[in-house]
């Protein structure tokens, strides 16, 4: 026998634990490099809910509105102004407000800008109302702090 022979199972065997280690190695990159570190996951989604965010609201819309009390109009398609204090709440598909009116003697310091009919709560009893989003124009501020 010759000495090529004798060593062709050992040189076979170690080829063979070299391509596995080889083997191992790339696997091990690829998913290291595909797998997420927790701060890429928190902005992957920190995006998706602004996404959802801009998606839902409509363009005029801004969260200052929904946090704090304070002096808003709706421009509408007609030309009304729906006087608000705060939206309440934004119907889960987008279409709908919910808001506090404002009331004609709240508001007698400010006025409406836009020369449009002001619309107030009938009464202090009678604040909450739903707006179709659909018809609001712009959204603006009233008075000036």
């Amino acid at each position: 026998m010759d000495t090529f022979s004798e060593y062709m199972p050992y040189a076979a065997l170690l080829l063979s634990i070299f391509a596995l280690v080889v083997s191992a190695m790339t696997l091990w990159t690829q998913r290291e490099s595909q797998s997420l570190n927790e701060e890429q996951f928190a902005k992957i989604v920190e995006d998706s809910k602004k996404d959802d965010y801009l998606a839902v609201n409509p363009s005029w819309f801004t969260r200052r509105m929904t946090t704090d009390n304070w002096f808003f109009g709706l421009l509408t398609t007609n030309g009304e102004i729906i006087m608000i204090e705060k939206i309440i709440e934004v119907s889960p598909d987008g279409k709908w407000l919910e808001v506090t009116l404002l009331t004609a003697d709240s508001c007698s310091g400010s006025s409406t800008h836009l020369g449009g009919t002001p619309v107030f709560a009938v009464a202090d009893d009678r604040k909450t109302a739903s707006v179709q989003v659909s018809n609001i124009v712009m959204a603006l501020e009233m008075t000036t702090s």
